[in-house]
């Protein structure tokens, strides 16, 4: 009921609008995501000029196509984004700049522009979007991090020290999810009835490509945690902490307690607290990886190459 009601003819839409549309998205995500980069802020009147753009454009449509979906619609998405966006906001995953834009983003692009390399439907769109925002937001945060942990000073002696620190705890998931794996195969083997020559050789390849992956996966979440233990950490005085940073120390201020454990960042009053209690007292921030640019380079992608997904995946 509701994907009818809703329902609007893309097709209708000129060619022109929808280059409009796609260009102001590309270079409002382009811009947002430039300035998180170099200041670790997206200002709020980024966001709020593509929300602009796209209300004009937007409106304009469904004035001249006499029909009030083609502003509904972007509306829907842009309230869906933000609830969606709010949700990973409040358990610390984004940023709240990393919200709005995403919101922007949708509410400019809320349906596939028909010279994208991808082909789906209208309700498709913003679920389709996400995704690829995720799979794209991968590859970026996996480059991030390469690039910062070669950047930070004695990352590479923290790195090999963790490893060593944690060898016996290798060995020990080596051996428990070995042997698991081992007992799930032999199940597999009897319930699909596989001779023994056959399961033997079976058994060794399996096996080792097993054995590859626990430790592949385990150097790689050593070096995710040192990434976020010993990169994304930033001591700074007080008086240069600004809102939304995010303590990676507990505090106490006077009956105020600020734990290092919460998710949202520090409020300007909160800020205000901790200065006049001892303005020139240092604490420890926690950084992220600064998200802006994953919104502009997935447009980029879905326009150019189409849905990452199903290119991984080798169905297109």
């Amino acid at each position: 009921m509701i994907v009818e009601v809703l329902e609007v003819a893309i097709g209708q839409v000129p060619l022109f609008y929808q280059q409009a549309l796609f260009l102001f998205a590309l270079i409002g995500a382009g811009i947002g995501g430039y300035i998180d980069l170099k200041t670790t802020e997206i200002p709020d009147l980024v966001p709020i000029s593509m929300a602009a753009v796209g209300l004009v454009i937007h409106g304009y449509l469904a004035y001249t196509l006499s029909s009030i979906n083609y502003l509904v619609w972007p509306v829907a998405v842009a309230l869906g984004f933000l609830l969606f966006g709010y949700a990973l906001y409040y358990t610390g995953q984004w940023g709240e700049a990393d919200v709005l834009l995403l919101a922007a983003v949708g509410f400019l692009v809320p349906y596939p522009l028909l010279f994208f390399a991808v082909n789906t439907a209208q309700f498709a769109w913003p679920f389709l979007y996400l995704v690829n925002t995720f799979i794209v937001g991968g590859a970026y945060s996996l480059i991030y991090a390469g690039i910062l942990s070669y950047n930070t000073n004695g990352f590479t002696q923290r790195y090999f020290d963790d490893i060593k620190t944690h060898t016996k705890e290798l060995k020990k998931i080596i051996i428990l999810s070995a042997s698991g794996f081992l007992v799930l195969l032999l199940i597999l083997f009897r319930i699909f009835s596989v001779n023994a020559v056959r399961a033997k050789e079976m058994l060794v390849a399996q096996m080792w490509v097993f054995v590859l992956f626990v430790f592949v996966i385990f150097f790689f979440y050593r070096f995710a945690f040192v990434v976020d233990n010993f990169c994304f950490r930033k001591k700074v005085g007080v008086k240069e902490l600004k809102e939304g940073d995010v303590l990676a120390e507990d505090m106490s201020v006077g009956k105020s307690k600020y734990s290092s454990k919460l998710f949202i960042g520090l409020e300007k009053t909160d800020i205000e607290k901790i200065i006049t209690a001892n303005p020139k007292k240092q604490v420890w921030i926690k950084e992220g990886i600064r998200y802006g640019p994953t919104f502009f380079f997935t447009l980029l992608t879905l326009w150019l190459f189409g849905d990452v997904l199903f290119l991984v995946l080798g169905i297109v």
